[in-house]
């Protein structure tokens, strides 16, 4: 099952923010935007052409799946 929670919210799948997973790119967004294209920033990237933290508005949805595993991002140290 993949689940989004923020906040202790559960997020409808499909419904932004979700996690996408590119295996040609090798990458994961959190998508922000869904529409025709994906809206979206790099959470993982082994593809320096594409490093974490870059935001892209036409991200192709024919070229991701879901990513049903867990990233954990905080500010802790």
């Amino acid at each position: 099952m993949i689940q989004t929670r923020i906040n202790n919210e559960d997020i409808p799948w499909g419904a932004p923010p979700f996690l996408a997973y590119n295996p040609v790119l090798d990458i994961i967004i959190i998508v922000s935007g869904n529409n025709d294209f994906f809206k979206g920033t790099v959470v993982f990237s082994n593809n320096p052409s594409h490093p974490i933290g870059e935001y892209y508005q036409y991200w192709d949805k024919s070229y991701f799946s879901a990513f049903d595993g867990e990233i954990i991002l905080n500010n802790k140290r």
